[in-house]
């Protein structure tokens, strides 16, 4: 067999594999565990290559002999410079099923990020409405969250307001973190008031985005606006 026939013969079994793999993927549920098959697709791949190689008499070690080419290259080289493109185009296909089999809504997002976020169960906080880069969240005031003059600490408004603010900016499920805030107090809250946050994305970029959050009482009195900036890290959610 020719490098151009080791070639196709190849191609034609690393598609097969690729959906061996993407079957896999609908009995598991493990996110992590998905991304794994990349790794035993490229296992497949190298693998092929011997297996095709011993099939056909071929010692993948010995040296590639054209009449064309004065370079020292083993036959493994050469196949391996020759099928890159195939296991790059094939891989590429199969990460993009295995993201889209396992990608998540806004809603999906927020409820990941919340299982992980200790503070904001601690604070007592309840999301009521999310939408893309938009959240709504709620949160009762209690007697630990008040200062000593009897009004909730300025801390416990600024994280609630952080928690809106973190809620929208990355729920569309590409992580991003704080760059700047700033918060201005309005009106003092007191134990038993139902404190509200919205977050709203106000100016978007490649890189940053900034984010209006107004805090409001169970009357609808505007207790605090926080404004934010984030960058954008060019990772996932459930990569960290």
């Amino acid at each position: 067999m020719d490098i151009d026939g080791f070639r196709a013969e190849l191609e034609t079994r690393l598609i097969i594999e690729k959906e061996y793999i993407i079957q896999e993927l609908s009995l598991i549920n493990d996110d992590q565990e998905k991304l794994e098959l990349l790794g035993k697709f490229n296992e497949k791949y190298k693998e092929l290559i011997k297996r095709i190689a011993h099939e056909d008499g071929i010692d993948l070690n010995a040296f590639y002999a054209h009449e064309n080419s004065s370079d020292n290259l083993t036959y493994e080289q050469i196949i391996l410079g020759k099928t890159m493109s195939i296991y790059d185009k094939l891989v590429d296909e199969l990460h993009e099923e295995i993201t889209n089999i396992y990608s998540m809504n806004p809603r999906q997002v927020v409820d990941y990020m919340m299982e992980k976020d200790e503070f904001s169960q601690f604070l007592g906080i309840k999301i009521i409405d999310i939408k893309e880069n938009y959240s709504l969240i709620e949160m009762e005031i209690t007697k630990q969250m008040l200062n000593g003059l009897g009004t909730v600490h300025g801390g416990v408004t600024f994280a609630f307001a952080d928690s809106a603010f973190a809620f929208s900016s990355n729920n569309d499920g590409n992580a991003a973190v704080a760059l700047s805030v700033t918060i201005n107090f309005t009106k003092a809250g007191r134990e038993g008031d139902i404190f509200r946050a919205e977050s709203v994305l106000v100016n978007d970029t490649r890189k940053t985005a900034i984010y209006d959050i107004k805090i409001t009482n169970q009357n609808n009195d505007q207790v605090a606006k926080f404004v934010g900036t984030v960058y954008k890290i060019g990772k996932k959610v459930t990569e960290l």
